[in-house]
Parts: C-alpha cells; sequence; structure tokens
C-alpha cells in the first residue's frame, strides 16, 4: 500500500485509473456506472494532439507499474503492429 500511496499519479484524467490499479482494491469493490456525454453547445474540446499523447504515456505507466518491462514491451509491440497494418493499408 505504501508503494502505491507514494506513486499515485494525481495529475491528468486518470486518477481513478491510478487508484483502482494501485490501491489493491477488490473486484467487489469497484461498480460501473454508465456515463455517456451529450453534444457540446458551447466552448471548444480541449481534446488535442498533446492531450492524446499525454493520455497514452499516462496509461503506459500503468501497464509499466503492472505488469512491469514485459508488459509495456507487450504494449510497444503490438502498436508497431498496428502502425504497421495502417501503412500497408496506406501504400
Amino acid at each position: 500500500m505504501e508503494r502505491a500511496r507514494k506513486s499515485v499519479n494525481a495529475q491528468g484524467f486518470k486518477i481513478a485509473l491510478d487508484l483502482l490499479l494501485k490501491a489493491n482494491i477488490p473486484n467487489s469493490g469497484v461498480a460501473e456506472i454508465p456515463f455517456s456525454f451529450g453534444v457540446r453547445s458551447e466552448g471548444e474540446s480541449k481534446l488535442t494532439g498533446k492531450v492524446m499523447y499525454l493520455y497514452l504515456e499516462q496509461l503506459a505507466e500503468l501497464y509499466l507499474f503492472r505488469f512491469g518491462v514485459v508488459g509495456l514491451s507487450m504494449i510497444a509491440l503490438t502498436l508497431l503492429f498496428i502502425a504497421w497494418r495502417i501503412i500497408r493499408l496506406i501504400v
């Protein structure tokens, strides 16, 4: 628990994922509550390429925490494979 307390990343928008993964909350203590976004009536979305990159970076950190270097390597290989398939479709 002490390791989790020191490593929880409170920045960004995935603090719930951090807490679920790092606080060792049992599955029986977790419930999914459906939520759907409506059409934006005012303002602009803050979702940019940079925000998407930061999200992927935070997910990589969680994979490293949970699965170690092997898990992170599998994610990297999967992303490379997906990129390769996309390139093949384009060319």
